[in-house]
């Protein structure tokens, strides 16, 4: 009988991740990291996300004839974020290294269904980071994430919704979310950070 000795390998050796880098005409930044978490990571974010407490409220613009739009969320505190294990889980990656000098400001999770309209926005002064959280998605479910040239008249990059996926821009680019079709999942799990720029 062989016996194989176990040892200690660093994940990052393990998973080696692939970031995709899309910069607009002003030269601001989008970053994609596919398979971002391994599956066990995934599911626990996808659990925590299903069970979170949703408000109706969030509003992704502050432009009156808008506000009649609200959206249901759930607002973490920072100590919720650190305890359940996703601010260590984020951190970890080497992607993490571009917020090294900003200020994390508030932690949400997204809910969109399909009756939901989105419109396009910016996070003035941040950078955004996305991670599409359900646990299957086709590329017919639609609900991708829209960013915009500057003076909104051509798409620049859109990501599709595909589970594992981080993606973390200049808040300053303007974006919106395609919702999902009638035939998606009725609820789409979006978790979001925004970090202030120094």
């Amino acid at each position: 009988m062989r016996m194989f000795l176990s040892r200690s390998i660093p994940i990052s050796i393990i998973r080696e991740l692939k970031i995709k880098t899309i910069q607009d005409n002003l030269g601001r930044l989008i970053y994609i990291v596919d398979d971002a978490f391994t599956t066990s990571q995934h599911e626990k974010f996808y659990n925590i996300a299903k069970n979170s407490f949703y408000r109706i409220g969030f509003q992704d613009t502050e432009a009156v004839e808008r506000l009649t739009n609200k959206y249901l969320h759930s607002s973490w505190s920072l100590d919720e974020y650190k305890n359940l294990g996703l601010k260590d889980a984020i951190e970890n990656l080497e992607i993490y290294d571009k917020l090294k000098d900003c200020s994390l400001d508030r932690v949400t999770i997204n809910l969109s269904t399909p009756s939901d309209t989105y419109y396009s926005h910016t996070h003035h002064n941040q950078y955004s980071l996305i991670y599409y959280l359900n646990l299957d998605w086709k590329p017919e479910w639609a609900g991708e994430t829209i960013f915009y040239n500057d003076d909104m008249t051509e798409v620049i990059y859109t990501s599709l919704y595909k589970p594992k996926r981080l993606i973390l821009a200049d808040g300053n680019i303007p974006h919106s979310i395609k919702v999902q079709s009638q035939l998606a999942p009725h609820y789409r799990f979006t978790l979001a950070l925004f970090f202030n720029k120094e």
